[in-house]
């Protein structure tokens, strides 16, 4: 029994001291996760680090006046961001302002105001036109699409928006019809996207994208950085700019005339970029319930007037939704190239494309589920739609209201679902063919002989 207990103490031992270690390390994370939560953690750190470093002779002072240093930098913004804050303040509020003005309240403003409010106006490029909101689609319905796709905007946010596009609309009256298409997220802001139909599609004049096709640019899109900005219009889309974005992987700033980086090079800023984005995201994600679109060989696609909203179960199933988005080819077309070879045979580039406008959706893609979940047989159920190719793409339809929509909230990248690699650069060229050059003889006589025997002597 004595040899027994001898055993079995030092045992007890361990565990105690096991047990102890543990709540230790438990106090340790608990204490770790309490400086963490208060910032301290990281002041701390760096004030521990640059006294190791600089290894002073008296430490402590030194320690209090390196965290010191620390909070005062960590606390207190420099100057140019002060301005720049300031600046972005002062910009939205304008905006914001001069949003919910009505155009008898400007003018108002311009028979009765002060002189700070005149010369304030004064700054301003251009007063606000009329809102026109009778080509809007139903805004309050494409709230309620988000919502229900769990992506929710506060309410005040959302009437900014709805009295921003109603501006826009009334200062191009060559719109049809306009909608809120998504929200791009940029490291440095944000991009509203704004998509228009109607009228001649407008954008910078260039060569090559006067060459494309009216099919890849029938709609108008604008962007801004928030509710009350200036909205700009985007540049239309370009075969080299669809090819190379494809190829590319890179987050948006929020500034359009930032450049691109990234191999291989664009040809374009990031205005350029965000339109190329669209154009992908809609080719894979503008989906629409099946036969709601009606398209005849060589004719436009129109809606059917004969289609009737599906119910919520039936808009579940694996053949119930069609992509009416435009598709681009290898080359970043729409239509094939037509040419001729040296035979006078027609030749289509890339081989084998056809268009088609309206095709099969891979719903293999796409995560459904109905809303509300609680109730799937409430009266306003909606089908919710989720890509998964790109996330941040949604398809709405309501069976109640006979309505759907697509919208897109997200950082504008596809899903990769391999560790994404940067291409290699191309092969390294071959050394020139020297073998037939020949080297020039030596020259082994004089080029100039003297003309004497005189001469040679001297």
């Amino acid at each position: 029994a004595a040899v027994g207990e001898a055993r079995l103490q030092p045992a007890g031992q361990t565990r105690d001291r096991t047990a102890g270690a543990a709540a230790t390390m438990s106090e340790f994370e608990e204490a770790k996760a309490y400086l963490e939560g208060n910032d301290l953690y990281s002041q701390l750190s760096e004030a521990l680090l640059k006294v190791l470093t600089e290894r002073p002779d008296n430490a402590v002072e030194a320690f209090r006046q390196v965290l010191a240093n620390v909070e005062k930098e960590a606390t207190e913004p420099t100057e140019p961001i002060k301005a720049a804050n300031a600046h972005l303040v002062e910009k939205y509020s304008k905006g914001i302002a001069r949003l919910h003005k009505s155009e008898a309240d400007e003018e108002g403003e311009g028979e009765n105001g002060s002189e700070d409010a005149t010369a304030e106006q004064s700054e301003e490029t251009e007063p606000l036109p009329p809102p026109r909101g009778e080509v809007l689609r139903d805004f309050e319905s494409d709230m309620a699409a988000w919502a229900a796709a769990g992506i929710v905007l506060e309410s005040g946010e959302a009437l900014k928006l709805h009295l921003s596009l109603a501006r826009l609309a009334g200062a191009d009256t060559s719109i049809a019809s306009l909608r809120l298409w998504g929200k791009f997220l940029g490291r440095h802001g944000v991009y509203f996207v704004a998509e228009g139909s109607g009228g001649e599609v407008k954008g910078e004049e260039d060569e090559e994208a006067e060459q494309a096709e009216e099919k890849a640019n029938k709609f108008n899109y604008w962007v801004c950085s928030f509710p009350g900005d200036s909205w700009t219009l985007l540049p239309q889309i370009r075969p080299s700019t669809v090819v190379v974005a494809r190829q590319i992987r890179r987050f948006l700033t929020g500034r359009l005339d930032a450049s691109v980086q990234g191999y291989p090079a664009f040809p374009g800023t990031e205005k350029d970029f965000v339109r190329a984005q669209i154009a992908l995201i809609n080719q894979e994600c503008a989906i629409a319930p099946k036969s709601y679109f009606t398209f005849e060989e060589g004719g436009d696609v129109e809606l059917n007037e004969e289609f009737a909203m599906p119910a919520a179960a039936d808009l579940m199933g694996d053949d119930s939704w069609e992509q009416y988005g435009s598709a681009f080819s290898a080359i970043g077309r729409v239509d094939p190239v037509i040419s001729e070879d040296e035979e006078g045979n027609e030749v289509s580039n890339p081989p084998d494309w056809t268009f088609t406008p309206l095709r099969d959706v891979n719903m293999a893609d796409w995560d459904r589920r109905v809303y509300p979940r609680t109730i799937p047989e409430a009266s306003g159920t909606k089908v919710v739609l989720r890509s998964r190719r790109w996330p941040g793409a949604y398809a709405v339809a309501s069976p109640a209201t006979k309505s759907w929509t697509n919208f897109y909230v997200g950082f504008g990248q596809s899903r990769n679902e391999i560790q994404f690699t940067p291409p290699m650069p191309p092969p390294i060229q071959k050394e020139a063919d020297v073998s037939g050059l020949k080297e020039q003889e030596d020259v082994v006589e004089d080029p100039n002989p003297p003309e004497n025997a005189e001469e040679v002597e001297e």
